[in-house]
């Protein structure tokens, strides 16, 4: 038997409206073994940005990204697998913004590739939740 995921959004701005429409449809049944699932969403304010040189420090990037973008809070950046490598970073950071709308700005960006500081540029980017 196949089955399809269907989405349905609504946007409503009560807090204690949200969360008795949780609370009250989550795991409804709507028909014999069907539930429907009623979730709270998350705000995306977080950017995957990948294709950066490793060689770029941390400070490096937020700089030129703030040069670009608005409300940027920080730059999240793992360090190389190996301790034996030269690398600052692993090719890729998540940049977290202070709103939506600077999330959303950030992304238009990533549209046009533009180049920020030698070869790191907008090349992947990624809504995470």
């Amino acid at each position: 038997m196949r089955t399809a995921k269907r989405f349905r959004f609504y946007y409503v701005r009560k807090r204690t409206t949200i969360k008795m429409a949780v609370e009250q449809l989550n795991d409804y049944l709507v028909r014999p073994n069907r539930q429907i699932s009623v979730r709270k969403s998350v705000d995306n304010r977080r950017l995957f940005i990948g294709a950066i040189m490793k060689n770029k420090a941390k400070g490096e990037i937020q700089k030129a990204l703030e040069c670009h973008v608005d409300e940027l809070n920080d730059i999240i950046m793992y360090r190389p697998y190996s301790p034996n490598q030269q690398a600052q970073n692993r090719g890729y950071v998540f940049s977290e913004f202070a709103t939506r709308r600077g999330t959303a700005m950030a992304r238009r960006l990533s549209k046009f590739r533009r180049k920020i500081v030698d070869k790191l540029t907008f090349i992947v980017v990624h809504r995470l939740s």
